[in-house]
């Protein structure tokens, strides 16, 4: 196969392929037999289809895939003998004109490759940035600490309601739409300190137990599919209920905190990992201080970026083939999307390059396994998010469907070389540790989000 490229300008340039029969025969005759050993045709045995019959008939197509396979594997290792860094894949070029699989055995393919720009750009311990150490305050762990006595605690029925109390009472609807039989909802539960329209909260401050309360439960949280489970109904049959309906309050339940005492230091922590408060609250403050490190690496991480592309200074594309790559991945997009979305896309493509450029530089490797512990690790997170423990088998089921989904595995697969790159670079470079509260934090984050 006789392959030329040629250098339009440091960004693109023009690859001519010319395919002589020699290059795709005997992928080509390969083919053909599996197609005349699989053809069930009337009047033939299975496999017994005369080879001329399948030529004519199949001959075609398989001559276009087998030549096609032929192109791309000698397109690859060309780029690949040659160091060629491709963006995307090739494009037709506007000289490539259409083949005849039919009548011709002899090919040729012209087109237009858009290249990677050159990045120089490398990271040691000249470079300085700034790695926020972050401390929880009293007043953090104050809250934290109430926060799990409230966890730990136990409901009392009260005669008046306070805030983070939940009551149960009887719905009855005043008037439905037209035709519509009112609904009566016994024994429903209601915590006013999450409702979200403001009106309707306020009709239970100061209520208490047998009040008859007016409030419309459509408005009450926002959302369709609570207030039709609320009132039992389907959510399509939500519009014929969306007035006012009485509800008779026939409980208020207070959670009582529990006691900072031994059982509740064993509950939250483990058996005597803790003797008293004093302890509990260091070891308290200790486990959030430790939970900060991923905050102060996601802003290093944040940093890192800003600084790199910096460094590599202006990156060069070619917009027309950039642009032509981008149309080909939003077929349905018209051009002004393109042209909107251009200077977004570039900048993410930078970064991407510039990253990659780091962990090559740095010597970083995501490998299978690596990729199967990341899978684990944020199944676990998930659930643990709804309270849940798993048992190892299940987060290996879990992981392992993850794992499947395509979309699924680029997530990850990133967050294991953002994981990589922040522990490399935290070594590579001087970091100028600079001691801050989480509030402070917090609030530098929000400014810095503001700005962008």
């Amino acid at each position: 196969m006789d392959i030329k490229f040629e250098n339009i300008d440091k960004v693109s340039g023009k690859l001519t392929v010319k395919v002589a029969p020699e290059d795709y025969q005997e992928g080509l005759e390969k083919s053909l037999k599996e197609f005349r050993r699989k053809a069930n045709m009337k009047g033939f045995r299975p496999g017994c289809v005369p080879m001329s019959l399948v030529k004519k008939l199949y001959g075609p197509e398989a001559k276009a895939e087998e030549v096609s396979k032929a192109v791309n594997k000698a397109i690859s290792d060309y780029f690949k003998k040659n160091k060629i860094n491709v963006l995307g894949h090739v494009l037709p070029n506007s000289e490539q004109k259409e083949q005849d699989y039919k009548e011709r055995d002899d090919f040729e393919y012209i087109m237009d490759v858009a290249i990677e720009p050159n990045i120089e750009v490398s990271l040691d311990k000249k470079d300085k940035l700034t790695y926020y150490d972050i401390e929880v305050s009293d007043k953090f762990v104050d809250e934290r600490i109430n926060e799990m006595l409230m966890a730990q605690g136990t409901f009392e029925q009260v005669n008046e309601y306070q805030k983070g109390d939940y009551m149960k009472g009887d719905l009855v609807e005043v008037a439905a739409a037209e035709g519509v039989e009112p609904l009566k909802v016994e024994g429903v539960l209601i915590s006013p300190e999450y409702v979200k329209d403001e009106e309707q909260k306020k009709i239970f401050d100061g209520a208490k137990k047998d009040d008859v309360l007016t409030i419309k439960p459509a408005s009450l949280y926002g959302d369709e599919t609570q207030a039709a489970s609320m009132l039992k109904i389907k959510k399509e049959e939500l519009k014929n209920h969306e007035g006012n309906f009485t509800y008779t309050i026939t409980e208020i339940n207070h959670r009582k905190p529990a006691e900072l005492n031994q059982e509740f230091f064993d509950n939250a922590l483990g058996k005597d990992a803790v003797k008293d408060e004093k302890e509990f609250r260091e070891k308290v403050r200790e486990e959030y201080n430790k939970a900060q490190t991923a905050n102060a690496d996601y802003k290093f991480f944040e940093d890192l970026r800003v600084y790199a592309l910096k460094k590599a200074g202006e990156l060069e594309f070619s917009e027309p083939l950039l642009k032509r790559l981008m149309k080909e991945n939003n077929p349905s997009k018209d051009d002004k999307y393109i042209d909107d979305n251009y200077a977004g896309a570039t900048e993410q493509l930078k970064w991407q390059l510039v990253r990659d450029h780091l962990a090559v530089a740095a010597g970083i490797k995501v490998e299978d396994a690596d990729v199967r512990a990341m899978a684990k690790v944020r199944t676990r997170r998930q659930f643990a998010a709804y309270g849940m423990q798993l048992p190892d088998e299940l987060v290996e089921q879990y992981a392992e469907k993850s794992l499947k989904e395509d979309n699924q595995i680029e997530e990850i697969f990133y967050e294991v070389l953002s994981e990589k790159l922040i522990a490399a670079y935290k070594e590579k470079i001087t970091l100028n540790h600079k001691k801050i509260s989480l509030e402070d934090f917090e609030k530098l984050i929000k400014e810095e989000q503001e700005k962008k």
